[in-house]
């Protein structure tokens, strides 16, 4: 039976919580307590550490903080391209053309899959791929130095 309200659900909540009392006290069985894994004279459960996930992507964040801004100000800020640069060991601007041709196409080629996975309207993808070329063309001027 479906309950369309939440006060019906509570209602229902507080009958069976009765009934299974009265259960327990004709059985003679004690409810079982919740066993607590904080402190219960501190009355409230622990916060959550940092997970170690996001305390590497807060890493990189600050390792890559030069490279976000490089990409922001020569408009080809990409949240894939950046994470793919910052796993390649890529944290400067003036890293970029260190970058072997190789291992920048395997790059591209990530982000463009991923980008275009998500990317369903033709518009979306050319402007996508825009950016990417924009970012190559980067690349090979800094390349070249």
């Amino acid at each position: 039976q479906e309950l369309k309200s939440n006060d019906a659900k509570m209602r229902l909540e507080n009958i069976l919580k009765k009934f299974e009392d009265e259960w327990r006290k004709s059985e003679g069985k004690e409810k079982k307590k919740k066993n607590n894994v904080y402190d219960e004279e501190k009355d409230e459960p622990p916060t959550p550490s940092q997970t170690s996930k996001q305390a590497a992507s807060e890493a990189l964040q600050e390792k890559g903080k030069h490279l976000k801004e490089w990409m922001r100000a020569q408009q080809v800020w990409n949240l894939a391209l950046y994470e793919e640069l910052i796993s390649a060991g890529v944290t400067n601007p003036d890293n970029i053309g260190s970058i072997k041709q190789k291992d920048f196409n395997e790059i591209v080629r990530k982000v463009k899959v991923d980008r275009f996975s998500q990317l369903k309207s033709q518009t979306a993808r050319a402007s996508a791929d825009k950016l990417l070329v924009k970012f190559e063309k980067l690349y090979k001027k800094a390349a070249k130095k």
